[in-house]
């Protein structure tokens, strides 16, 4: 490559003032006005000069040329996307109608010429402030020598609250220090002024709950700033780690980053691209004043004569293989319309709660709620608590303004809810706050008031794959591809239900495409429970734009009863093999409960009929959301009840390798795990074909026996321990393993090796709570979340304190040592089994790249937070329904539903349809519960299809030919719908006549003074009930016992209506002590109006149903008490409150 020295003659080093050394910078404060500079010349040099400097090209200019400021990049903040403005001189849609004034006015001080104020946060105002305003307009006069754009600025898409906070963003120019060395006096206009490199490498403070002051005593440190990237540290003392031509000619000139690696932020490229136009002296300015001494230039290495930057080369991209190809003609058609949408359409922003107060109320509900109410928890019909936005729109939860009125409120302050861990007055004030708020929020428009907006969105549909007759069409059409022979093993999935996911117009290709994050979350998940060797993708069915797939259920090892018993609820001997008892299966499994009945629609039985199946197609969404967890989860992957057991299968004696000393552990202090509060300690195993095998010890203490620090080897319940010392006695544990095809499986057990379907909360849960998924850890829908890449690397903690313990011999310590190995080897083994995963993902198209170009798991849309990909689109099943959800539900338009619900005959249905319509023409919503409620029932009276009764479901047994049967098929669908509309049955139903409520019903309240205590404190509490009833008390140690306790303790049988009973009753002379530590233990009270007879609780039966669910005691006493209250109407209700005993 060739190379020049650079003198002393850079022209433009001596255009920017270079006396600013006599004066220390200052900002300007006060608005231009007056025309002081309305006849100033502008020094176009300069002004070009200035241009670089100021990088205005690396945000308003147009890819590709830097010199057509027409603006539109994309800027993603934290608080919402912005877009750089058209700077041109065009007049109507860039800043040529401006005069110097007004110009100063929005450079310096940040105003906009209608007087309202710019984004500081984005915009460096407070930077330019220090400008001299001589140089600000030779500025914009090299800008006006630049070519002129039409091009319409576009709106910034932030809501109202985020608005709020990006206004109050920009922090207050301050004073800066006089340098009285020219080169640093230079260095800091470049720096302060005209780079603004405080505003991205400088750490902010908090102001108002929000980062936005800087802070000036950690100057240049790094910061995770607005624009969600990290501006590294540029202080003095880490660039005294690198060359000085490392930082002038690499960083300002290359686009490399300090230690010579490519820069990969495309911001940052643009930046040093605009400043490789700076003379050396300029730069070497920038690098002397961040460093505090002087550079003589003359001692760096000659520089490059292309100073051009080499473009980063492109990470591998996604592969689009969703057969989507008509719907990403309108999708990039859709977005060339955004390109140039209107302004006007920008939607205003609406009053909002404060987000602090949102986002704490939201962990109350979190905490306190969703476990039991959240989407697809076992209570969500009986009280919905989804995402907060959502409940601020129910009327059933919520009233706006009125705490007292407000079910959800009250239920709390009543104290009948939660009915464990009560919420403290503050939270409960907090609540109501909240409540209050409300009062003050415009509801959001409906459709019917977005015209403008949906002018530009038209283009783009909500949903693919066309109608119900056209999906079946499609699959029956692919079945004819197919051999006689193999088709008994073709099924479909769909995603016909799905509002697609929005569109990000900045990606491309795959990325851009919505199918690409329905079909990777499927095969991810898919392969997930997949009893075979290799991986298989789904393939997509012709003319579906990918909205329907084909599977062989033998590519995944299933057999055709294995779907049966997923589409039918049935018990099968695969639940046999899962561990499943018939009375436990039929209570868990979840019947699909969208299947149309075969013979109601002429091209589905033609469907079923090739397939043989009843049920020959799948709602994708649903799918994932039910089998990602027991008993379908267990069924698919045919996992046993037993650890052991499964452990066995995979050639795995874990009992020996753990006397052996042959395993690789690492170990965790309390608090060092995410999902745990204690110590924890991973086992790795190696299995077949280079398989892994990982087990947790995890507890719900860290004393004692539960200490690994004190007992490092262990379980207590293997005899020998290579060690020779007393072993550890844990909790339980979770299991990750590799399966046959590259892709792993999740298993959560008891310490005994005994299968849950759920965590208990007091040894694992979600520490950081995610939104709308409970604290709970569920086997195995939680895990796919956490282990989106595979086994999550961890630094181990324990070996130092085996090194350092001198109560060990040496051969002790040899033995643990020999587990627990260097950290080296424990990181090599978790980046062998995730990049074993991960290659798994990638053949399965499910993988992005990272930043360093590795294949990591493809995120769920921005649009949807970026999540992982398999929780996200089992998460849509429970997404709430608007009007156009709801119409496609029964696989019709909006104004085709509201018309048929109005013909409904059976008055029940009638109600619940009419009930709907009110509430989403209000702009609320129907919940996923209550749609599973009354789908089958209301389907056949607005379509001409019937719902599948499963007890009678029937397959066609025509055997003529596929292809005439299908003719048949397809004539008759032509004739009915040419015929005018009759519903399939609109017959009046029988209602059930529901019990007596009237009145109040049944509250039960329970006090009790502290519910974190010690071993040996006395438990005294107080319970009252608003009307008579006769009282039980269970008492519940998780994984232990559920103790009923005797009457003679709480007095006579009945609680009298008002009475407040203390317990133990003083007459009787007995006191409750706490004899033992635990966490999470439970006392659970329950009342019953007319006695409790044969409700009474049989904690002996109690347990059972609870192991034979493979249930925490406590969540499957808890669910069986609730479900008696659900079912007495009113006249039983229950109670109860959570203990942690320390020791």
């Amino acid at each position: 490559m060739k190379t020049f020295a650079i003198g002393l003659s850079g022209i433009l080093t001596f255009l920017l003032p270079q006396s600013l050394s006599a004066q220390a910078l200052s900002a300007a404060s006060d608005s231009f006005s007056g025309g002081d500079f309305a006849n100033y010349e502008p020094d176009l040099e300069n002004g070009e000069a200035v241009f670089l400097a100021a990088n205005c090209a690396s945000c308003h200019g147009v890819d590709g040329d830097p010199t057509i400021l027409a603006g539109g990049q994309k800027i993603e903040t934290k608080f919402g996307t912005l877009y750089s403005p058209n700077i041109t001189t065009d007049a109507d849609h860039g800043i040529g109608n401006w005069n110097n004034d007004q110009f100063l006015n929005a450079v310096l001080l940040g105003q906009k010429p209608d007087g309202g104020m710019y984004y500081g946060g984005v915009f460096p105002f407070a930077s330019y402030a220090y400008m001299r305003p001589e140089d600000a307009l030779d500025l914009r006069g090299h800008m006006a020598s630049l070519s002129a754009s039409d091009a319409a600025s576009k709106p910034h898409e932030v809501n109202f609250a985020n608005a709020w906070v990006l206004d109050g963003w920009t922090a207050d120019p301050v004073a800066l220090n006089m340098q009285n060395n020219p080169q640093l006096a230079r260095g800091q206009y470049l720096v302060e002024a005209l780079g603004y490199c405080g505003e991205c490498h400088t750490p902010r403070l908090n102001g108002i709950g929000f980062k936005n002051d800087r802070d000036e005593d950690r100057a240049f440190e790094g910061e995770s700033g607005l624009l969600g990237g990290y501006a590294p540290n540029i202080t003095a003392k880490r660039l005294s780690t690198y060359t000085p031509e490392a930082f002038v000619t690499g960083a300002l000139t290359q686009g490399l980053k300090l230690n010579g690696d490519p820069m990969t932020d495309p911001r940052m490229r643009r930046i040093s691209a605009q400043m490789s136009g700076l003379p050396i002296e300029d730069r070497a300015a920038i690098y002397a004043y961040l460093t505090g001494s002087p550079l003589d230039v003359s001692n760096l290495p000659p520089e490059p004569r292309d100073s051009s930057i080499d473009p980063v080369v492109e990470p591998q991209t996604v592969e689009d293989l969703t057969g989507a190809v008509a719907l990403m003609g309108r999708v990039n058609a859709y977005c060339e319309a955004q390109d140039v949408a209107p302004s006007d359409l920008a939607s205003a922003p609406v009053p909002s709660v404060n987000p602090a107060l949102q986002s704490e109320v939201d962990g109350l509900v979190e905490t306190h709620c969703r476990s039991c109410h959240g989407p697809g928890q076992t209570f969500q019909s009986a009280f919905y608590t989804g995402d907060l936005r959502d409940i601020a729109r129910d009327p059933a939860v919520v009233i706006p303004g009125d705490p007292n009125a407000s079910p959800l409120y009250e239920s709390v302050a009543s104290n009948r809810m939660p009915i464990r861990t009560k919420m403290t007055p503050t939270e409960l004030q907090t609540m109501a706050d909240w409540i209050k708020a409300l009062a003050n929020v415009t509801p959001p428009a409906t459709s019917a008031a977005r015209p403008a907006a949906e002018t530009a969105t038209a283009i783009l549909p909500n949903f693919a794959g066309g109608t119900f007759e056209e999906q079946m069409f499609a699959a029956s059409q692919d079945l004819l591809s197919i051999t006689e022979l193999n088709r008994p093993f073709i099924r479909y999935m769909s995603f016909a239900n799905i509002p697609l996911p929005e569109v990000d117009c900045s990606l491309d290709g795959a990325l851009r495409n919505p199918m690409t994050y329905l079909h990777a979350g499927l095969n991810k998940f898919i392969n997930s429970v997949s009893r075979a060797n290799d991986l298989m993708r789904v393939q997509p069915v012709a003319n579906t734009d990918g909205s329907l797939v084909r599977i062989d259920i033998r590519d995944y090892g299933w057999t055709i009863e294995d779907w049966q018993a997923l589409t039918t609820a049935a018990y099968t001997s695969g639940s046999a093999d899962a561990g499943w008892t018939p009375e436990a299966w039929a209570d868990l499994a979840s019947t699909y409960p969208f299947a149309v009945q075969p013979d109601s629609q002429a091209i589905l039985s033609t469907v079923s009929g090739m397939t043989g199946a009843a049920v020959p197609i799948l709602r994708a969404e649903w799918f994932v959301r039910h089998a990602s967890q027991s008993p379908y989860y267990d069924l698919l992957l045919r996992l046993p009840g037993d650890i052991r057991v499964l452990e066995t299968r995979m050639g795995v004696d874990v009992d020996s390798a753990i006397q052996r000393g042959s395993v690789l552990r690492t170990g965790f202090v309390s608090g060092a795990s995410g999902v745990s509060d204690f110590n924890r300690m991973l086992e790795r195993h190696g299995l077949a074909r280079d398989g892994y095998y990982w087990k947790s010890y995890d507890f719900a203490g860290d004393t004692g026996e539960q200490s690994l620090i004190q007992h490092p080897d262990g379980p207590a319940l293997v005899p020998g321990l290579s060690s020779d010392t007393d072993g550890f006695e844990h909790d339980g544990g979770e299991m990750i393993f590799s399966l046959a095809n590259g892709m792993q499986g999740y298993y959560l057990s008891t310490h005994e090796g005994r299968r849950l379907t759920v965590g208990p909360t007091s040894i694992v849960s979600f520490r950081t709570k995610p939104i709308g998924k409970g604290v709970e850890i569920v086997n195995a829908r939680s895990c796919f979340d956490c282990h989106a890449n595979g086994i999550i690397a961890k630094r181990d903690q324990l070996r130092q304190f085996v090194e350092t313990n001198s109560s060990l011999s040496l051969q002790q310590r040899d033995a643990l040592l020999n587990m627990y190995r260097p950290q080296e080897e424990v990181d090599a083994a978790f980046r062998t089994d995730a990049g074993r995963f991960t290659e798994a993902l990638h053949e399965l198209g499910a993988t992005e790249p990272s930043p360093d170009g590795r294949p990591v798991s493809l995120r769920a849309p921005g649009s949807a937070g970026g999540g992982e990909i398999v929780t996200y689109l089992a998460d849509l099943y429970f997404e709430t329904l608007d009007q156009e959800d709801i119409a496609r539900e029964f696989f019709m338009d909006t104004e085709t539903f509201a018309n048929r619900v109005k013909g409904i005959a059976d008055p029940g249905l009638r109600q619940v349809a009419d009930t709907w319509m009110r509430r989403l023409e209000a702009g609320l919503f129907v919940t996923r519960a209550e749609v599973e409620d009354h789908w089958a029932a209301m389907l056949p009276r607005v379509t001409r299809m019937s719902a599948m009764n499963h007890s009678t479901a029937s397959v066609s047994t025509d055997h003529g030919s596929s292809a005439e049967i299908l003719v048949n098929a397809l004539s008759q669908a032509a004739y009915s719908n040419q015929q005018e509309f009759v519903p399939a049955d609109n017959s009046y139903r029988a209602q059930t006549e529901p019990a007596d409520t009237s009145g109040h019903p049944l509250t039960l309240s329970l006090s009790v003074p502290e519910v974190n205590t010690r071993v040996g404190d006395l438990l005294v509490f107080d319970v009252s009930a608003n009307r008579r009833c006769e009282l039980q008390i269970l008492y519940i140690e998780e994984g232990n016992s559920v103790e009923d306790l005797p009457s003679e303790i709480f007095g006579p049988r009945f609680l009298e209506a008002g009475e407040i009973r203390r317990i133990p009753d003083p007459r009787s002379g007995l006191v409750l002590r706490f004899t033992s530590p635990g966490k999470g233990e439970t006392m659970l009270a329950f009342c019953r109006e007319d006695g409790l007879g044969a409700h009474r609780i049989d904690p002996a039966e109690a347990i059972r149903k609870a192991q034979d669910r493979y249930q925490p005691l406590t969540k499957g006493l808890s669910i069986e008490v609730v479900t008696q209250v659900e079912q007495s109407a009113g006249s039983s209700a229950l109670n109860a409150v959570t203990f942690n005993v320390a020791p």
